[in-house]
């Protein structure tokens, strides 16, 4: 799937050096290892009231999703010692059954022995339609899972708080500086959107975005950056492009929607080319390469 990164519409201006006389910034972050505390409606909150694409949202958690992970990770140690398993039995399109299996240790020595069969002591099915949960007996560590569940539901993890990170970075006019991700490089106009969003990361739990101001000396290697950011993008455009075009019944519509793109993608390499400093012809000129043969198929 192509990964082109559509023109962003938030009020940002183009900007060469930003308020310390930086040329942009490097961007990155620390997020949580595990399950982090947002609500997936706090990251929702600040999506709409910064105005960005509603496409930077991670999937909303489901009760299922919730129901799942906790059954899933539902082991350990109990009370007295007792180990605690749950099994998936079955899932259809109506209902996912999972059993709660509990081995009692006995005593050996000074050391706890588990070498007994595991007794099943409740079963919990969820059911998709009526989005519940029903249990047989309701056992006191059923009550553990079910507790669980209520408490994580509607919260995000890591790779959602990840998800809303890299999408807003992007539509701030940001690039990986690596192809491989992880650090991205942000135009200097969007200074106050950076911060705004650093702020806001910081109150997604355990997560943390980090900023450094990039100066003159720094130009160079961020030229290099963006140039092979920015041919990946023509690559992966013409090879979707050949395929559309070697297909059959490919829609107007389809094409006409490729030609929007490939504008925007020629404004993003003006924007980084003057936000940056670096000769952008070839490229220029391979993306028109792209725009005639789409002329050209349409007739």
């Amino acid at each position: 799937m192509s990964t082109w990164i559509t023109n962003s519409n938030l009020p940002i201006q183009w900007d060469a050096t930003g308020t310390d006389g930086s040329i942009g910034f490097l961007a990155w972050w620390n997020i949580a290892a595990k399950r982090v505390e947002p609500q997936w409606g706090d990251i929702e909150s600040f999506v709409t009231r910064e105005r960005y694409s509603r496409k930077v949202l991670p999937t909303r958690p489901t009760k299922l999703r919730t129901f799942k992970h906790v059954v899933q990770t539902f082991s350990g140690f109990g009370e007295t010692k007792d180990k605690i398993r749950t099994v998936k039995i079955k899932e259809d399109g109506n209902v996912a059954v999972y059993r709660l299996e509990v081995v009692t240790p006995r005593a050996s020595g000074d050391d706890l022995v588990y070498d007994a069969e595991p007794l099943i002591v409740d079963r919990l099915a969820f059911r998709k339609q009526q989005q519940d949960i029903r249990t047989d007996k309701g056992h006191f560590y059923t009550g553990r899972v079910l507790k669980e569940v209520n408490r994580l539901y509607g919260l995000c993890d890591a790779n959602d708080v990840r998800h809303a990170v890299v999408g807003c970075l992007r539509q701030m006019g940001g690039f990986p500086v690596r192809l491989s991700g992880g650090v991205f490089y942000v135009p200097a106009g969007a200074q106050d959107w950076l911060q705004r969003l650093a702020e806001a990361v910081q109150g997604w739990g355990n997560s943390t975005l980090l900023i450094a101001p990039q100066y003159e000396a720094a130009r160079g290697a961020l030229a290099q950056s963006a140039t092979a950011f920015l041919w990946q993008q023509v690559d992966e455009a013409q090879a979707e492009l050949k395929e559309l075009i070697s297909a059959d019944g490919t829609r107007q519509g389809t094409m006409h929607k490729r030609m929007v793109a490939f504008a925007g993608l020629k404004e993003r390499v003006d924007y980084y080319s003057q936000a940056i400093g670096f000769q952008a012809n070839g490229l220029v000129a391979d993306i028109e390469a792209l725009e005639d043969q789409i002329a050209a198929h349409l007739g």
